[in-house]
């Protein structure tokens, strides 16, 4: 039993037909239909599309933060730099034309990916919950516990006051 344990964390598989395996594949095949028969498990273009929807918003992120914090350092820094974009509209100024479109095109993209990164999300948590279930588990994800009541408390005067001067933005002269 002790050498069966450190031969499965040596990193090669106990699955499939050659030498050192446990079980064939015929029979892990077997174990996956008995116990994930109501699962429904990602399909192959589910799964490439959470890697390459999740890589592309990792870089569309990192690369407006990390295009917004040249743009501070040359606007405070370097002056000829910075007239220089905007004179081409690459400042991100919204009083421009130039700006406000490109603005408005990386406020779309990011809510286009802050969907699909909710899609993964749910479709992700579903399976989870599918297998633990199929498993004989209970899913401890669907209830509420004392962190998660305390967060909407510490948070809802937050977003209330977003609104509050929001609404109010003319007597707090935020226009």
């Amino acid at each position: 039993m002790y050498m069966w344990k450190l031969k499965l964390f040596a990193g090669k598989s106990q699955i499939g037909s050659g030498s050192g395996t446990v079980i064939t594949d015929e029979q892990w095949n077997e174990i996956v239909t008995a116990c994930f028969r109501s699962v429904t498990a990602l399909t192959a273009t589910e799964d490439s599309a959470m890697n390459a929807l999740g890589m592309l918003t990792w870089l569309f992120v990192s690369v407006v933060l990390i295009y917004k914090i040249i743009l501070l350092a040359l606007e405070e820094k370097h002056e000829r730099q910075w007239n220089w974009l905007k004179a081409h509209n690459l400042t991100l100024d919204t009083a421009t034309t130039g700006g406000a479109r490109l603005w408005i095109l990386i406020c779309v993209v990011v809510v286009v990916q802050a969907v699909s990164q909710i899609w993964t999300f749910f479709r992700l948590q579903t399976l989870q919950r599918d297998m633990t279930r199929a498993a004989g588990g209970t899913f401890a994800d669907e209830e509420w516990t004392f962190g998660q009541i305390v967060s909407i408390i510490v948070f809802v005067p937050v977003l209330v006051e977003g609104v509050h001067f929001w609404r109010n933005r003319k007597i707090y002269k935020l226009d």
